[in-house]
């Protein structure tokens, strides 16, 4: 038991991470149906059962079936509503013309009492889920029926609906984009448009495929990746510092890190990018430990041909892998001169031919397996109707993506820059919900203590590189670098998200920085603790900033906003 016990701390932390993560994280109901129009003016109607008087239209928009149309995607609404009494005189009630993606809409219709109901087409282009009718100065919903099949799409999932839908219920951010692609890949849709790669959404519609088109299905893979970053991080500092008590260390605190918890819970591309990243570096680092003499050839074959392939499923799920590609190959290159350095004096041809023999190796490992995996990512996604998989189509849609990123011209009030987010400044808000004084807000930002005690953990891990040219250090600032300084060049709207895949490392240079001070003076030990347990209060008292957790107004305001930056609704 003694000799396992980080194991199973592991295991234990592991476990409550998923479980946190996975409370409240979104309704299981899904919109699965829905009425799509063959042409302008097509009409269903509804009609209300037992009441008549509603005060309120519910409905939900997404995205039809766009193989359907040659020349135009379906999407969103454009109906007139209309109601009557007798079946026959119908008279104006309203006309839905907006709609997020399956984010419930309300439309309030103040007495309105009509027992038929009939939804008429504006366009022939756009797509109705659910709709519903709130009862006058009632929390439900009027029972509806109909003969229609079309009709019936539009009614049959009114258990989905809710009087007061939060982020349990509907999209939020930037899901409105990530979920639609999602959607597309999970039912072979041809796709809209997309300005990312799409490995990372190929695996939300994973969860979508089995949990259904549902909030929880959304998210549910993001969390699973996120879970897994933790032992990911356990391994990786066992492979930098060989003692499992410092992993445990490492494990804590990224368990904690808001922006990691945050993440983990909406359906966007950063758990699997960052996952990937982690992965990438973890077999470079041990790669990096080793004696490219003395250890077999295969052996150091095999973990960078993992880190490659690791490396092309990074690129493959967000841009972000390059940057991360760009630390890899640093670190590999300061690897070879550094064994070249060690041998050129003993086994100098020798040295000279593994490094040859590297190389070429690498050009495989590094170009050729990365390249097609990135390839093979689009292969089975429908990116245009009509046109077949081509390495072509695939090189076009990179280029656009990479144009829409150069010449994005955006401003936005949670915009911030890469300064603002070492020190933690400015959160980007998410979402914010206030039903009745209880209130939902999901912020992402740092946790305050992890924050500022990495910012100046890296800088004695960077004296430490630089100086006594450490090379645990050396490997630790680059990766953080590597993540770090392409923002800085940036001047497009960037946010402290874009900080996230910069953390992983950060934790790194806490943990070098603690190895330090404890193989400096056991005394240290209560520095550590209290830094440990300062770092966990954090997260339990602002978890409802982080979370969508209901918490109120008084709380937000006097126990949470701890920087007169700091902004929660």
């Amino acid at each position: 038991m003694k000799k396992h016990k980080y194991k199973i701390l592991l295991a234990l932390i592991t476990l409550t991470y998923f479980l946190v993560s996975i409370y409240n994280l979104g309704s299981l109901n899904a919109f699965n149906t829905y009425y799509q129009p063959e042409d302008v003016n097509e009409q269903i109607t509804i009609e209300l059962i037992e009441d008549t008087e509603f005060d309120a239209i519910y409905f939900v928009s997404g995205e039809g079936n766009n193989n359907i149309n040659s020349d135009s995607l379906q999407y969103g609404v454009n109906f007139k509503i209309t109601g009557s009494n007798d079946g026959i005189n119908y008279s104006l009630i309203t006309t839905l013309t907006n709609a997020d993606y399956l984010k419930m809409q309300i439309e309030l219709t103040p007495n309105s009492n009509y027992q038929y109901i009939k939804i008429e087409s504006l366009d022939k282009n756009v797509v109705l889920h659910e709709i519903g009718f709130k009862a006058k100065g009632q929390d439900y919903f009027v029972k509806v029926s109909s003969d229609d099949l079309n009709a019936s799409k539009v009614i049959d999932e009114q258990s989905s609906l809710v009087i007061n839908p939060s982020y349990l219920n509907e999209t939020y951010f930037d899901e409105i984009y990530h979920v639609r692609n999602a959607n597309e890949i999970a039912n072979g849709q041809q796709m809209y448009a997309f300005v990312h790669p799409l490995f990372g959404t190929s695996i939300i519609s994973l969860g979508i495929k089995i949990f259904g088109n549902s909030p929880f299905g959304w998210r549910i893979m993001g969390v699973i990746f996120s879970t897994l970053m933790l032992p990911l991080l356990y391994l990786i500092i066992k492979e930098l510092f060989k003692k499992e008590k410092y992993a445990i260390i490492g494990v804590i605190l990224l368990s904690v890190e808001f922006m990691h918890f945050t993440t983990a819970r909406i359906a966007t591309l950063e758990p699997f990018s960052i996952f990937f990243i982690m992965l990438m570096y973890y077999f470079m680092f041990k790669y990096y430990n080793m004696d490219i003499i003395k250890t077999k050839f295969s052996k150091q074959l095999i973990c960078l041909g993992l880190s490659g392939a690791s490396m092309g499923l990074a690129c493959a799920t967000k841009f972000t892998g390059v940057y991360a590609g760009i630390g890899l190959g640093i670190i590999f290159f300061v690897k070879l001169f550094m064994e070249y350095k060690k041998y050129q004096e003993t086994d100098n041809s020798k040295i000279k031919k593994t490094i040859f023999h590297t190389l070429l190796a690498c050009l495989i490992l590094f170009v050729l397996i990365p390249l097609a995996i990135y390839i093979l990512s689009f292969t089975f996604i429908v990116i245009n109707k009509n046109q077949p998989f081509s390495i072509k189509g695939v090189y076009d849609q990179t280029m656009g993506m990479y144009d829409y990123h150069k010449n994005l011209d955006a401003t936005h009030p949670f915009q911030s820059v890469w300064y603002q987010w070492i020190f933690d400044i400015k959160p980007i808000w998410y979402y914010y919900q206030n039903n009745d004084g209880i209130i939902n807000t999901i912020s992402a930002y740092g946790n305050p203590f992890i924050f500022i005690g990495g910012a100046i953990s890296m800088i004695a891990t960077a004296y430490y590189a630089i100086s006594r040219k450490c090379k645990t250090a050396i490997v630790i600032v680059i990766s953080y670098l590597a993540q770090l300084l392409p923002w800085i060049m940036v001047t497009r709207c960037v946010f402290i998200y874009h900080y996230y895949p910069s953390i992983p490392f950060l934790l790194l240079a806490i943990i070098y920085c603690i190895k330090k001070l404890l193989d400096k003076d056991s005394r240290y030990n209560m520095v550590v603790i209290l830094f440990i347990i300062l770092s966990v209060l954090a997260f339990i008292v602002l978890l409802p900033t982080i979370s969508g957790f209901t918490t109120t107004k008084w709380y937000l305001d006097n126990v949470t906003t701890w920087l007169p930056t700091w902004y929660f609704g």
